[in-house]
């Protein structure tokens, strides 16, 4: 799901009110909120895509029994959504890791 618009628009809403459904579930373990930069990422009470996915580990760190991968498996466990807030500024490389 892409939810767009600019700024003011009440997208930080949305995201909220996903947030409490997720709650109310009691699952709020498995969703995870992400932005391309910190300001977004805390607007919406998330945090930045390349920390939470580690986008910056070298692909030479990335493998299956790499303590980068481990503490990666360990942090998105639970998830089964992940929110990208302005997922447009990311570039495609960056999309193609996540």
């Amino acid at each position: 799901m892409i939810i767009g618009g600019p700024g003011g628009t009440g997208k930080s809403h949305v995201y909220q009110a996903i947030r409490e459904f997720f709650t109310c579930l009691g699952k709020q373990k498995e969703l995870t909120f992400t932005a391309p930069t910190g300001v977004a990422a805390s607007n919406i009470g998330g945090s930045t895509v390349h920390s939470e996915i580690s986008l910056n580990m070298k692909d030479s760190l990335m493998s299956p029994t790499s303590t980068g991968i481990s503490n990666l498996r360990d942090r998105l466990e639970h998830t089964t959504i992940l929110v990208i807030d302005e997922i447009y500024f990311l570039g495609c490389r960056a999309i193609e890791k996540v």
